[in-house]
């Protein structure tokens, strides 16, 4: 299975337990990401290791291992997907449509490939261009239980 993958998903890879990492461990699903993925899962690394318990010196080394577990798109080869997925969005209102333009990389990506979005974010869930898949979904049609 083809599976797109947000920040949020990425960064459940620092707890052991998480079903991100259960998917990489036995690497049931092909993962991918938009480039800007990079960006901001080294923007929060630091906050959410602390949360989780990670020591500071293995800090890299993990963000290194969780990065490594997806293919990332360059936003050349995604970039013309961008207007499309941004039209797809006017149904909601305009507090709604700027957090969804923040995301709107994943959308672009997973259009791209024809693939489902895995993420807990219920507001991109709401769009209706690309499938949308719960952590709860992932564990279910990868049956991981």
């Amino acid at each position: 299975m083809r599976l797109v993958i947000d920040t949020n998903v990425l960064l459940s890879y620092f707890w052991e337990g998480s079903v991100f990492r259960k998917v990489c461990t036995e690497k049931r699903a092909e993962l991918f990401a938009p480039e800007y993925i990079v960006e901001e899962f080294k923007r929060h690394a630091l906050e959410v290791s602390k949360r989780a318990g990670i020591a500071e010196s293995t800090l890299e080394k993990i963000c290194k291992e969780a990065l490594s577990r997806l293919v990332i798109i360059d936003y050349k080869d995604y970039s013309g997907f961008m207007k499309e997925c941004k039209e797809s969005i006017g149904d909601f209102n305009e507090r709604e449509k700027a957090e969804i333009l923040e995301d709107l990389d994943f959308l672009a990506v997973a259009d791209m490939l024809c693939c489902p979005l895995w993420t807990s974010d219920r507001l991109l869930s709401r769009q209706k261009k690309i499938a949308v898949l719960s952590p709860a979904e992932i564990v279910s049609l990868l049956d991981l239980d």
